[in-house]
């Protein structure tokens, strides 16, 4: 079965984003400007259908969608660093990511 995936450019940008909880931070991480990440979050937030983050006056909160999203990220880009250093874990695991993939189309799906 072939899975779709999300634009994945914007997969760093919410990492980052997720991580510092600030589009201006993640671009200082990633040299890049803030407005930059917020169109690259944004695209990945029309292509999942759900919001991941909730912008406030100075503030930026994780969805519960993006709170279960960045796990999922995570793993997908340490497995990525992993198969450039040349230890990947087993094939069975970069299954489990595909479909992690897959389920983020219905982030209710995992809950």
């Amino acid at each position: 079965m072939a899975y779709r995936l999300p634009p994945l450019n914007s997969i760093p940008l919410f990492e980052a984003a997720g991580q510092r909880l600030s589009f201006k931070l993640a671009a200082e991480d990633l040299n890049l400007t803030p407005s930059a990440v917020s169109h690259g979050i944004q695209a990945l937030e029309e292509w999942l259908g759900v919001e991941l983050f909730i912008c406030g006056n100075r503030t930026l909160t994780l969805t519960g969608a993006g709170a279960t999203y960045l796990p999922q990220v995570r793993s997908a880009q340490e497995l990525i660093r992993a198969s450039q250093r040349g230890d990947a874990r087993p094939a069975t695991d970069r299954a489990a990511v595909c479909e992690c993939f897959a389920d983020l189309r219905d982030p209710l799906a995992a809950t």
